[in-house]
């Protein structure tokens, strides 16, 4: 048995990495897995102390001041909202109704979606046609030292072995 950490730097690293267990829930579980925190500027102490609450009733963390919390009168506050992908998008499917905390759903989800870790292409992963194409044969030495290369260092490639394809002799 092995254990080690993985860092999941976008949606599409972990949908690569969840796929490989083979799940069939990938996309679902990847944006469980990145975790995306935004600062939110002079939110009124009112509106603030509803997201909060809609963050921690799914699971998330929200910061806002004493003032705002307390509900005191006049209470403006910065926020820090906390969540994964998939918590922030509850949030804003939760609160979608209320017109008052909108202004504020809005901008932390456009934070949320432009972020490079809720993208579903990376540079990586922006063409299936650009991964690597290796030809080899299981025999060859120093085919079976790029695979495991490739392999340890997580690069997806095609593998054609020129043994078993007959166009690929060519």
């Amino acid at each position: 048995m092995r254990a080690t950490r993985t860092l999941l730097e976008s949606v599409a690293k972990a949908v690569e990495l969840i796929d490989r267990v083979g799940s069939n829930n990938s996309e679902l579980m990847a944006t469980r897995a990145i975790h995306i925190n935004i600062l939110v500027e002079s939110v009124p102490g009112t509106t603030a102390k509803i997201i909060k609450k809609a963050y921690n009733e799914i699971g998330a963390e929200a910061a806002i001041s004493s003032s705002a919390y307390y509900e005191e009168e006049g209470a403006v506050t910065d926020m820090v909202v906390m969540g994964t992908i998939y918590q922030h998008r509850e949030v804003r499917r939760v609160l979608a109704g209320d017109s008052s905390v909108m202004p504020w759903i809005d901008a932390i989800a456009e934070v949320v979606e432009a972020s490079p870790e809720a993208t579903k292409e990376t540079d990586s992963t922006r063409s299936k046609s650009a991964r690597p194409v290796v030809y080899g044969a299981g025999w060859c030495p120093d085919a079976r030292r790029s695979r495991k290369f490739l392999d340890d260092h997580d690069i997806d490639y095609q593998w054609i072995d020129i043994d078993e394809t007959s166009q690929a002799k060519e």
